[in-house]
């Protein structure tokens, strides 16, 4: 063999064994699992959601919202209803009687057996004022971005009379890809097909891969969507929460609120805390919960703060699944109940029970 062939031979196990141990270092140090890569997006969702989380992965045709009938763990009837939320069917046709509260959120406000918007509607209903109905409209690994961009395209159609969106402080994550489609910028969570336009084999078995594609797609979203969203400037310098963070939900909010006040319709934000005592959050989740309320005070959006709720009724672990202990996002059914008495009191000393009262 030739000097040149060792060469290359040499030069070959070296990049071999460099990325070897780069891909240990990643999986020690920065994890990077393949089921924290949803498929959601916040213009189209894909068929397959079902499957997704029966571990499946499949790569479906994919459409605007969750396929009506899809059968889901989120869904109080287990079934997507006929609009593609995770809800039970509804009709939008409604009488003059009737008062429709339109929820927009996240897996906080899906996940829970069952969970706060279906318990509010029970307890609405006891008022006797009206006949209630609180649509559930949140969506799984939704940001304030995605809201915004449901509710502008799909849930003013819904002829809400008034709006509330469930805060969770990890909605300040702008970590998406950002497509431009039709000259709107939609934002997609970092694993949906286009991942198959890179490599799927080694995006399945790499963490090494994962780490250094994420990135890369991550830093080219941020660059998109910083040249969408208009800056605003904080009361106080938030150190651990970035600008780009800070007005990706500052815009959102106030384009929610601009579309509800075009319509006469009401927005409300219910703050939710993580299930665990306030002094051990990191420092971006202490900025995230000081930037959420100094935003709706900004755009004076009445807000409903949960932490005093929880402190008063039982340790946070008791909030949490018991099969899940480490999740300090999701709330059980104990968790749910406390919250939809809380917001209903808040909504009934806002005047709910009559319309007029906005």
């Amino acid at each position: 063999m030739n000097k040149k062939a060792v060469n290359a031979c040499i030069l070959v196990v070296a990049i071999f064994a460099s990325l070897l141990c780069a891909e240990v270092a990643v999986r020690i140090f920065f994890p990077q699992p393949y089921d924290n890569f949803f498929s959601f997006s916040s213009q189209e969702w894909p068929a397959g959601f079902n499957d997704w989380f029966q571990n499946a992965r499949p790569r479906p045709k994919i459409s605007f919202t969750l396929i009506p009938g899809t059968t889901t763990k989120f869904s109080v009837s287990n079934r997507v209803n006929n609009y593609g939320c995770l809800d039970i069917n509804r009709k939008i046709e409604k009488n003059t009687n009737t008062f429709r509260v339109l929820v927009l959120g996240d897996s906080v406000t899906t996940e829970g057996y069952p969970p706060y918007p279906y318990l509010l509607e029970e307890l609405l209903n006891k008022e006797g004022s009206y006949v209630y109905e609180v649509w559930n409209c949140a969506f799984p690994t939704y940001n304030t971005f995605q809201e915004k961009e449901f509710f502008k395209n799909k849930g003013l159609t819904f002829m809400p009379d008034m709006v509330l969106i469930g805060f969770c402080l990890n909605d300040f994550d702008p970590g998406y890809i950002a497509l431009k489609q039709n000259g709107n910028t939609y934002l997609w969570q970092t694993s949906d097909n286009l991942w198959l336009q890179i490599n799927p084999i080694m995006f399945e078995h790499s963490h090494l891969y994962r780490f250094i594609i994420s990135r890369i797609i991550t830093y080219k979203a941020n660059a998109i969507l910083a040249k969408k969203i208009v800056k605003h400037k904080p009361e106080k310098y938030y150190r651990n929460l970035s600008k780009l963070e800070y007005d990706m939900v500052y815009n959102s909010l106030e384009e929610i609120k601009n579309y509800a006040a075009e319509k006469g319709i009401p927005l409300f934000i219910i703050i939710f805390p993580y299930l665990k005592d306030i002094s051990s959050y990191s420092p971006h989740d202490r900025d995230s919960y000081s930037a959420i309320v100094e935003i709706a005070t900004k755009l004076n959006i009445p807000y409903l703060e949960l932490i005093p709720y929880f402190e008063k009724n039982g340790e946070w672990f008791d909030f949490r699944y018991r099969e899940r202990s480490w999740d300090d996002i999701h709330m059980n059914n104990k968790g749910h109940r406390l919250i939809t008495e809380a917001i209903l009191t808040f909504l009934l000393q806002s005047g709910l029970k009559d319309k007029n009262n906005f």
